[in-house]
């Protein structure tokens, strides 16, 4: 959460940095958007084992990653291309996709993920009796 948090609010000033003309500048703000998606990036896979059933578990993880994948990562440069043109060529409008999906990312996490932290990952197998 700490991860799409920092997407969502350093967007603007992080893209800011990168088309600054200094190349510290430049690097700072390539350093902060490197933060937010290591820190989103490490939790992901915990996240989906632990949201998938165990008779699911590889099928749901793969359907779901590759779904979102795909549908975000696939459309990003249409609609980054669409932002920039609206915008008259301003690439600073890069962040309102950036920040929409952090806090798709963070809204997702925090009201619609279950707390699994004590509850066992595997069902217990039950003994048969005879």
């Amino acid at each position: 959460m700490s991860g799409a948090a920092l997407l969502c609010i350093g967007a603007l000033p992080f893209l800011q940095l990168i088309h600054s003309q200094e190349p510290q500048s430049i690097v700072r703000g390539e350093l902060g958007f490197t933060l937010a998606l290591a820190v989103v990036d490490g939790g992901k896979g915990p996240a989906h084992v632990e949201l998938m059933p165990t008779e699911v578990r590889c099928t749901g993880t793969a359907l779901a990653y590759n779904l979102a994948e795909g549908w975000f990562g696939g459309t990003t440069p249409l609609i980054a291309a669409v932002l920039i043109a609206r915008a008259s060529g301003n690439p600073i409008f890069l962040a309102i996709w950036v920040a929409l999906s952090g806090l798709c990312t963070f809204v997702t996490a925090a009201f619609f993920t279950r707390e699994t932290a004590f509850k066992p990952l595997v069902k217990q197998a039950q003994p048969q009796q005879c």
